[in-house]
């Protein structure tokens, strides 16, 4: 301002140069996936549609399992807003809806092969990405899809623990 000094405040949750990678990382992520949702219409019609789509989707993975809780909750909102986009269209494709299964099936394999599980949040946050889909896209779902359903619920209700042994946790409920 004027040449003088400005002090930059900076929240105290976002004080780590990792926090702050995370934070680029979930923007970047959740701002193309917007530009996807928003015009899937149209760039489905594209011939290279597929193959963006695969590496955003891949991307979604990767980002899920080798980031921290909150980059890997949000990612999981924004697979599931892409799956819900396509399966709108007229023009819906097993393209657009199997990557997306495969990898809510791959976490949720390498979820249940850690030693260490994710916590009650991550776990919550799949959970109610493929109840979503099923109470929203029920239509579009073949037998192969209700059996990939039904195996990340089993897994869910496996996983999920709640604190207090006399209470159901949150995804159990």
């Amino acid at each position: 301002q004027g040449g003088r000094s400005v002090k930059l405040l900076v929240h105290h949750s976002r004080n780590s140069v990792q926090k702050q990678w995370n934070e680029t990382v979930l923007l970047s992520y959740g701002g193309f996936t917007r530009v996807i949702r928003t015009f899937s219409a149209q760039l489905v019609s594209l011939d290279s549609f597929s193959r963006i789509w695969k590496k955003l989707v891949d991307m979604g993975e990767r980002l899920i399992l080798e980031h921290g809780q909150e980059v890997a909750e949000s990612v999981i909102v924004n697979l599931r807003e892409l799956l819900s986009s396509v399966a709108t269209l007229n023009v819906f494709s097993r393209e657009q809806w199997d990557p997306i299964w495969i990898v809510l099936r791959n976490i949720t394999d390498a979820y249940a092969s850690l030693s260490n599980k994710p916590n009650e949040t991550t776990l919550t946050a799949v959970s109610t990405a493929i109840l979503y889909l099923y109470t929203n896209n029920h239509s579009y779902f073949t037998d192969e899809d209700e059996n990939r359903w039904l195996h990340i619920w089993k897994w869910l209700g496996v996983t999920s623990r709640s604190t207090n042994p006399n209470l159901l946790s949150a995804v159990q409920r």
